[in-house]
């Protein structure tokens, strides 16, 4: 087994702990139990919201779809935020009242 940190880029606090588990090519995801929905990066803010502070790889698998969404169009967004700064306006991607961009 293989432990790794979970640090929050913009606070730079640890959020929690991969643990990799090498002859099942499995994982399990530690968060903190004093994350909230509002402290937690992105990436983990839903699970919190509903209380969840231990992710396997089954329960992550059910957002990969949502993942695999944003990396089809994050090019597009971004070169909407680029377009829309360039006509001196702002774009903003807002989703379940959460602003992304």
């Amino acid at each position: 087994m293989k432990a790794y940190e979970i640090r929050d880029y913009e606070s730079e606090e640890n959020v929690g702990v991969l643990l990799y588990y090498e002859q099942g090519k499995d994982f399990i995801i530690e968060l903190k139990g004093t994350l909230d929905e509002w402290t937690a990066p992105l990436l983990f803010s839903g699970f919190v919201k509903s209380e969840i502070y231990t992710i396997s790889r089954d329960i992550s698998q059910a957002y990969g779809e949502i993942g695999e969404y944003f990396e089809i169009f994050m090019e597009r967004m971004l070169l909407c935020q680029k377009a829309a700064g360039f006509l001196n306006l702002e774009f903003h991607l807002i989703i379940n009242e959460q602003t992304l961009m």
